[in-house]
């Protein structure tokens, strides 16, 4: 140590020593607050991460494929028609939003909307089809549920499924025994079919595999196109998926 040759040598020092030493306090103090301080941003940042914004994908948007995965695969496949009825009727519009409705209640269930509206509205639109059929097998679905509407051949409920598939009639009976009982419609008739595209097991591979007629867009237009109807029917619909719930095994 250097001791000081004169008092203002020696005042000088003091001085020194002094600033020195609050320059040190000063950067303790920097040091212990940056300590503190970043640990504590770091941890903040996380959890908004976690329960701030959903990640990609997470919402389960069934429409470009993705989907939380809940329980047992549903594929729903509104019609994508709008070549029938009359009068301003649209059978798509009115089958995608009872489907979406349906989706809605049933959180419990992985639900994917296989729903092709930009490759023609028509009846006969087979690249629809296929590419519905697609979107279900790709998912894996265990249950296929085609959703509907009867045009001009009676009031009521019908279902069908594809010829020699017992598991999907007895499906397709115990979905519509319940909505006819929630809703007081008569179901019409459960039948087979070998001329439906989305009902073939060489196009679809769900296990089981059905087609919903909900209603009749002529006898029951007024409760397909009302909002308070497509609520109840996707209401009793969900209620029906229920009870009839399949094992979720893949």
């Amino acid at each position: 140590m250097v001791k000081p040759t004169s008092p203002e040598d020696g005042q000088a020092h003091g001085l020194r020593r002094r600033a020195g030493r609050r320059r040190l306090v000063f950067a303790i103090a920097i040091t212990v607050a940056i300590a503190i301080v970043v640990p504590l941003a770091i941890i903040l940042s996380g959890s908004r991460g976690v329960s701030g914004s959903p990640a990609a994908g997470s919402a389960g948007d069934s429409t470009s494929g993705a989907m939380a995965n809940n329980g047992p695969v549903i594929a729903w496949n509104p019609s994508h028609q709008d070549d029938t009825g009359t009068d301003g009727w649209h059978e798509y519009a009115v089958c995608g939003e009872i489907a979406k409705r349906t989706i809605a209640l049933l959180p419990d269930f992985t639900n994917v909307l296989c729903w092709e509206t930009g490759m023609g509205l028509t009846s006969d639109s087979g690249a629809a089809l296929r590419s519905e059929c697609e979107k279900a097998n790709a998912a894996h679905a265990q249950i296929f549920i085609a959703v509907h509407v009867n045009g001009g051949g009676g009031r009521g409920l019908a279902g069908y499924y594809y010829t020699g598939d017992s598991s999907s009639a007895h499906y397709a009976e115990a979905l519509l025994g319940s909505v006819s009982a929630s809703m007081g419609m008569t179901v019409r008739q459960v039948s087979p079919r070998s001329n439906l595209f989305v009902l073939d097991p060489a196009n679809n591979h769900a296990p089981i595999r059905v087609l919903l007629e909900l209603g009749d867009n002529v006898t029951d237009r007024e409760l397909l196109t009302s909002a308070q109807g497509q609520k109840k029917l996707a209401a009793a619909l969900a209620k029906a998926v229920n009870e009839n719930r399949p094992s979720d095994s893949r």
